[in-house]
């Protein structure tokens, strides 16, 4: 499952990502997808369930034995599977070194700003894009999180920097930054689309 999900999520492009070393900034090349998005999509089309019209087939008929899951589907047309079908796609980023450079920039950061920007772009595009079918698309935006990379990374005089603009005081817990992402999916925000949270603890 772990092999198939890196293809799935592989680019396409070669490119370098930040990673941490020892505490220190480092960067390393990103391996690529092995097979195209057409052949994995075409290799693993199910086959086409030919429509019936209603048949009077329940769900329980199908928890019963009394009818297949394939004769329930095959009464469904193209808007009943559209009304049953939903999800979410929810992206999440630091957004800029404070937490916020890609909604209100920073200085000295307009490379890193513009890059934060251009997710929030695609948050909102994709999010009228894939309404129609039922997905929710949104990005969570985090502040300082207090991870293995932020601990040892940042120096101690600009942690104590951040930690001063950050209105609660502190930084956000690796449970705190999670808690953000699991509110976008719970059903009570099923209306909430093409937004962006940020969990900067108020800066």
């Amino acid at each position: 499952m772990l092999s198939q999900l890196e293809e799935v999520c592989a680019p396409v492009v070669p490119f370098e990502r930040m990673v941490n070393k020892d505490g220190q900034v480092a960067y390393e090349p990103v391996p690529q997808a092995t097979r195209s998005l057409k052949d994995r999509i075409v290799e693993n089309m199910p086959q086409e369930i030919p429509f019936t019209g209603d048949k009077g087939i329940k769900l329980q008929d199908v928890a019963d034995g009394l009818a297949s899951m394939e004769g329930f589907v095959a009464q469904l047309t193209p808007e009943d599977l559209e009304a049953l079908s939903h999800g979410d796609y929810i992206m999440g980023s630091s957004l800029g070194a404070l937490g916020n450079a890609g909604v209100l920039g920073n200085a000295g950061q307009t490379n890193y700003a513009a890059a934060k920007a251009g997710i929030i772009g695609m948050t909102r595009s994709l999010a009228r894009e894939w309404g129609r079918y039922g997905v929710n698309v949104n990005a969570v935006a985090f502040g300082y999180v207090l991870t293995r990379m932020t601990e040892k990374g940042i120096p101690p005089a600009q942690a104590e920097m951040l930690l001063r603009s950050i209105p609660l005081g502190r930084g956000a817990t690796v449970q705190e930054a999670a808690g953000a992402v699991a509110l976008l999916c719970y059903p009570e925000s099923n209306y909430i689309s093409g937004h962006v949270l940020m969990a900067t603890g108020g800066m």
